[in-house]
């Protein structure tokens, strides 16, 4: 997935050691799989809890519907910025 891609980057560039080692043993796989269900979890619940603090529904969606797209992308980089910044590039 999307997340596990940039993550698995980041260890070869930053983290070799950790790489290697989760590579000969065999764990690699697995763990890039897991990192990637919790990141992407962790983006759609920041996306939800965004929307609701931002009121961003469907009736906004109904009435309006640039409006709406223009602050679901925005609500979907910030929560993308902050997977990145928080479990990513770590």
């Amino acid at each position: 997935g999307k997340w596990a891609d940039l993550h698995l980057a980041f260890m070869k560039e930053h983290q070799t050691h950790a790489y290697v080692e989760m590579l000969f043993a065999d764990k690699l796989v697995p763990y890039l799989r897991e990192f990637n269900e919790q990141a992407e979890e962790r983006f759609q619940r920041m996306v939800t809890e965004m929307q609701q603090t931002e009121g961003v529904t469907e009736q906004l969606k109904a009435k309006d519907q640039l409006s709406w797209v223009q602050k679901m992308n925005q609500i979907a980089s910030g929560a993308e910025e902050t997977v990145l910044k928080e479990m990513v590039y770590r």
